[in-house]
């Protein structure tokens, strides 16, 4: 399955779809539904379909990643 990228505005930025999106993040499609409609995802919704920028995504997951190394060096056991 080949993936289409479409360029928005002069920036470059890529509009991403729900499949392309769900591979990138290997999760299933349904998880990423539940993400969208509990606003806890970068989208917009257009219609009825769920569409994502990518480096607006890329930015989110990288902020998602960040937290997660923070919050586990909190925890860490001192000896």
């Amino acid at each position: 399955m080949r993936t289409r990228e479409v360029k928005v505005g002069s920036w470059g930025n890529t509009v991403m779809n729900a499949d392309e999106v769900s591979r990138w993040l290997r999760i299933p499609k349904s998880t990423l539904y539940k993400l969208c409609n509990k606003g806890q995802i970068p989208c917009t919704k257009i219609g009825k379909h769920w569409r994502f920028d990518r480096s607006i995504l890329e930015a989110w997951f990288e902020q998602k990643v960040r937290e997660k190394i923070k919050n586990n060096q909190n925890y860490q056991i001192k000896s």
